[in-house]
């Protein structure tokens, strides 16, 4: 898709990805519910050429979404 970007993961990322994963897996053993209060979100902006992420280009006309539980919420 035309503009479409990506993120480049560094080395110095994974040991900063690991605690984050650790962590989770740790609130999820403590309350197999935890994910359901989480609102994982994203944002998309659209122009003449197609969506990209919103992170990596100006703001054109912007669609967001989010997920929690397992209702999806878009604005």
């Amino acid at each position: 898709m035309g503009n479409q970007q990506t993120i480049c993961l560094r080395s110095e990322d994974y040991p900063i990805r690991v605690r984050f994963c650790e962590w989770m897996l740790n609130k999820i053993a403590e309350d197999e519910t935890f994910l359901e209060r989480i609102l994982f979100t994203d944002e998309l902006v659209f122009d003449i050429k197609g969506p990209f992420h919103l992170h990596h280009m100006g703001i054109k006309t912007i669609k967001w979404v989010g997920i929690i539980g397992d209702t999806i919420v878009s604005i």
